[in-house]
């Protein structure tokens, strides 16, 4: 009689032991399809090497000042407040970008943060998202930059969601040193795509 209560009872744990393992071996799966899913669905907005290079192009040759300034003037607000046009450096036709081309890559130089910017806006502006950032994300940089940055990434996912990407929330991941209490040095990426604890920082 007790050997029967005994492999009744070890059944049961057992059995639900086992069942807990393959409760939580499909949820792993499920996740890991979710995420397979999320990434094959965002690598379809991967910017194209002639898209880059329009890009970058349309930044650096300083003959498009008028048209950045008009298509993201809400942006630069948004980040610099009403005296925006006085703080963006931007390259015009008497003070360009000197570029630098490599035959693998072709570069550009880059004298001030908000160019990096306006290029990440420009192609999200299109439903674009640079493969670098996809796999890394935005880097928030040190004290002196981080809220600009902040405030450019939100613009940035905003753009690409009036472009119609979907799966799109942009979060600090958070890091050994990367705490919402210090965030200089993070990287703000695509939270679908995050393996840490996330952090919405708007």
């Amino acid at each position: 009689m007790i050997e029967f209560f005994v492999a009744l009872f070890g059944g049961l744990y057992y059995g639900g032991k086992y069942f807990r393992e393959q409760s939580k071996l499909g949820s792993i799966e499920a996740r890991r399809i979710e995420w397979t899913a999320t990434r094959e669905c965002l690598e379809l907005r991967y910017v194209d090497y002639e898209t880059e290079k329009w890009a970058k192009n349309f930044i650096s040759s300083g003959e498009h000042y008028d048209e950045i300034c008009g298509w993201f003037a809400e942006d630069f607000r948004y980040v610099f407040g009403d005296e925006w046009e006085n703080k963006l450096r931007l390259p015009t036709k008497f003070l360009p970008i000197s570029r630098i081309y490599r035959k693998w890559d072709p570069s550009w130089s880059m004298p001030c943060l908000p160019i990096e910017w306006v290029y990440h806006l420009l192609l999200a502006k299109q439903g674009k998202i640079d493969n670098w950032v996809l796999d890394m994300g935005l880097t928030i940089g040190g004290i002196e930059e981080k809220d600009w940055n902040v405030k450019f990434a939100e613009r940035i996912e905003r753009q690409l969601l009036n472009a119609g990407v979907e799966g799109v929330r942009l979060v600090l991941e958070l890091g050994r040193w990367t705490t919402p209490l210090n965030i200089c040095g993070g990287n703000i990426k695509i939270e679908s795509l995050c393996h840490g604890p996330t952090y919405r920082l708007w």
